[in-house]
Parts: structure tokens; C-alpha cells; sequence
């Protein structure tokens, strides 16, 4: 959750974050729900024991009262990244989110091709990363 927030938002119940730990890398490591504090998380006080259970029933709910009962649509760029997975995860977020009426335009590219628009901010959308 971020300032101000009261509750997660609808994409964050719309995972589940378990199912690509067991299918992709077959068991061999743990769901992330709380991304960027690298080797820090002693300092993350209540925030280390958030977790959001999937749940894609009131991520729907979520996205109806935030206006989109109807969904939308996103760019979502799946690029080869050093990291067992990354595309196929892309994958699995794009087909848990059309559950919940989010539908994923998908691109395939490599990251030396799509690197230019990331950091140029060009790019619209979303992008795979680790």
C-alpha cells in the first residue's frame, strides 16, 4: 500500500503469486510481494508481513467501483530478460488479469530492441523484469 491508500487495488489481487513459483520454477523459490528493498527488509517495519491472497472476485469489485466494470486494455511488453521466466510470467499476469476484465496487447521483443523506448519513456505499458 502506498500513502494514503486504504487497501490494495484490484492488480494486486488479481495474481496469483504462488502459481508461478510452482509451475515455472517448479517450486525453487517464494512469492515477492513487496518489490524494491533489496537485502533491506529489516527496515520495512508492518510492511515485511503484507500479503495480498489472490483473489480475483474482489479485484473485479475493485476495478468496477474505480470505474472500469467494464476493464480495459494494456501494453504488456514481454522481454527476454537474465531471469529464469520472465516472458512466460508476463504471460501468466496477462491471462490472471482477462479474468478480471484486463486485457493484455502483448509484444515480444528483446530487451537490446525494447531498451530505447524504456528508457526514452516512450513506451505505454508494461514491461517484464526478472
Amino acid at each position: 500500500m502506498g500513502p494514503g491508500q486504504e487497501g490494495p487495488v484490484g492488480n494486486e489481487l488479481a495474481i496469483d503469486r504462488q502459481l508461478p513459483v510452482d509451475t515455472l520454477l517448479k517450486g525453487q523459490g517464494a512469492p515477492l510481494y513487496v518489490f524494491g528493498w533489496l537485502g533491506h527488509e529489516n527496515r520495512m517495519g508492518e510492511l515485511a508481513n503484507l500479503k495480498y491472497e489472490y483473489d480475483p472476485e474482489r479485484a473485479r469489485e475493485l476495478l468496477a467501483e474505480a470505474g472500469y466494470s467494464n476493464g480495459f486494455e494494456i501494453n504488456m511488453a514481454l522481454t527476454t530478460r537474465p531471469f529464469p521466466g520472465t516472458v512466460q510470467m508476463g504471460e501468466m499476469a496477462c491471462l490472471m488479469w482477462e479474468e478480471i476484465g484486463i486485457r493484455c496487447s502483448q509484444t515480444r521483443s528483446q530487451m537490446s530492441a525494447f531498451r530505447p523506448s524504456f528508457v526514452d519513456r516512450s513506451w505505454e505499458g508494461l514491461n517484464t523484469h526478472g
